[in-house]
């Protein structure tokens, strides 16, 4: 299955905004079903943001809580749908990204 490729997080300077971008190239994309998750020191893992954006878009923001200490992203493309046999089906199926090497760590120094 495909997943979106080039997926980074990065957070932007002296602030709790997190940006995160990725690559996508498959036609018939509807749009991206994307979601934040946080964690806080005491290591509990929220889900802090579920939403639906533009399949122009490659980008998504997050502001971190102040609880938060560590922050991962997912991304999953979502296909258009087509007539098929008088059943609406996907033009393609894809999957979440993974999380390796896509989370940001926030120091309470900064």
């Amino acid at each position: 299955m495909a997943t979106a490729t080039n997926v980074k997080i990065q957070r932007e300077a002296a602030s709790r905004v997190i940006v995160a971008t990725w690559d996508w190239s498959k036609d018939n994309t509807d749009g991206y079903m994307v979601r934040w998750w946080y964690q806080t020191s005491l290591n509990i893992p929220y889900l802090g943001e579920e939403k639906t954006i533009d399949a122009a878009a490659r980008n998504s923001s997050y502001t971190m809580p102040d609880n938060a200490v560590k922050v991962w992203f997912h991304v999953k493309p979502i296909a258009k749908k087509h007539d098929v046999n008088g059943t609406q089906t996907e033009y393609w199926t894809a999957d979440w990204s993974t999380t390796t090497d896509k989370t940001v760590w926030y120091d309470t120094e900064d």
